[in-house]
């Protein structure tokens, strides 16, 4: 589990409805700071953190920092996928199954678990029609070892590296990220590093690095 904390604040002048903001801080927080539209008028802004870190302050400082004021604070922790654990039981008669939050099936890079809730479902509902074996389950597993190994390689970026990174985004590397969204890693990935083989290299010299 990891602790999320976001406020809910008046969205800047300058911000449209429809368009989300991300900052990348890894002095802060590994993952990244968000600003999320909920109305025409309002949003959340929030970060995702580590269990021993103030990120109630580092949130606070934040809002200040970008003179916002917050109107409401909301806070959870959410489940991290570390590894593949059986979903499946035997209890009595009776099969049970755990998905979404409950089987970790969360992605790392994102702590998002609404598509992969999702597909365990769908998981589910085909191991019950087959009497047991499920294709899902084996790709939706292979989906979240992807998001791991790149949550991997993104724990060890600094702030140079962000910086770098959006420099290497192409135009044919960002028309590739608006055609494949983050829940077809694979799909997506072999698409960038076709499109730019540099990103190879950069993410591999990330993860070699610490």
């Amino acid at each position: 589990m990891v602790p999320l904390v976001q406020a809910i604040v008046e969205l800047p002048k300058d911000m449209p409805s429809d368009v989300c903001r991300i900052w990348f801080i890894p002095e802060d927080t590994p993952y990244f700071y968000w600003l999320i539209p909920q109305s025409p008028t309002h949003g959340v802004l929030g970060l995702i953190g580590e269990h021993g870190q103030d990120i109630q302050g580092k949130l606070e400082r934040f809002l200040q920092k970008q003179s916002l004021e917050p109107i409401e604070f909301q806070s959870a922790h959410v489940a991290k996928y570390t590894q593949w654990i059986p979903n499946h039981r035997k209890i009595g008669e009776s099969n049970v199954y755990l998905v979404g939050d409950a089987a970790g099936h969360v992605k790392v890079t994102t702590a998002g678990g609404l598509v992969t809730g999702f597909w365990g479902a769908l998981g589910v509902t085909e191991a019950i029609l087959n009497g047991g074996s499920s294709s899902e389950f084996h790709l939706l597993r292979q989906e979240l070892d992807r998001h791991k190994l790149i949550r991997r390689v993104l724990d060890n970026f600094t702030q140079k590296d962000y910086s770098r990174l959006l420099d290497l985004l192409t135009p044919s590397v960002k028309h590739s990220l608006s055609h494949f969204n983050r829940d077809e890693s694979r799909k997506l990935l072999l698409n960038v590093v076709i499109k730019q083989p540099r990103l190879l290299l950069f993410g591999l010299r990330a993860l070699l690095s610490r």
